[in-house]
């Protein structure tokens, strides 16, 4: 932990569920030797859980965002997430299970990851607290559809790419969703 409420696993080469635990419990020792060799005590191990409201998991090997639950729920209340950093990983895809595991996330980096198809933008409804998502740098970003996809599918959104959304985005998104949508996904019910 580097900041209080913020947990900091950026740059350690993570790519499976065993790093993320082996990263933690190496955290943990070096927490013990700046503390004297002093462990924890159970209640400020807990308050620690309940306190953390952000995960740094930048620039490491990740692809599989389904196994960051439950490797992280063992140091922190994944409820309590509300901002999460995977910026520079080797993310494909998105789960619905990914966006149960943090269901108050607000805040959500994801660029320069590998997201490439439009289906994946849509998995992003599932994050019901959503306010503001990056995701430049993949190649999705070069569809015509990107931006489209993304308000559709996070009518909640406020920030997108950094950048805010405005009323015009929104109504003309509305336009979009009304004739674009229902020609990329035919055989889909939107009503």
């Amino acid at each position: 932990m580097t900041a209080k409420g913020v947990l900091d696993l950026s740059f350690n080469d993570l790519a499976v569920e065993a790093d993320v635990n082996t990263c933690l419990i190496n955290l943990a020792k070096v927490e013990e030797q700046q503390n004297g060799g002093v462990t924890m005590s159970p209640t400020k191990t807990k308050r620690r859980q309940t306190e953390t409201k952000a995960i740094r998991l930048g620039n490491n090997n990740i692809s599989d965002v389904d196994m960051l639950g439950g490797a992280l729920s063992q140091v922190c209340m994944l409820e309590n997430v509300h901002w999460l950093d995977l910026s520079f990983n080797g993310i494909e895809k998105l789960t619905e299970a990914f966006a149960k595991s943090f269901p108050n996330l607000s805040v959500l980096y994801l660029q320069a990851n590998g997201v490439s198809k439009l289906s994946e933008l849509r998995k992003l409804s599932y994050f019901k607290n959503l306010k503001s998502v990056v995701l430049f740098g993949n190649p999705i970003e070069g569809s015509k559809h990107y931006r489209s996809m993304i308000l559709w599918a996070c009518p909640q959104l406020q920030i997108l790419d950094f950048c805010p959304i405005t009323a015009g985005q929104r109504h003309r998104n509305e336009i979009w969703a009304s004739v674009f949508r229902r020609k990329l996904y035919p055989d889909e019910d939107f009503d």
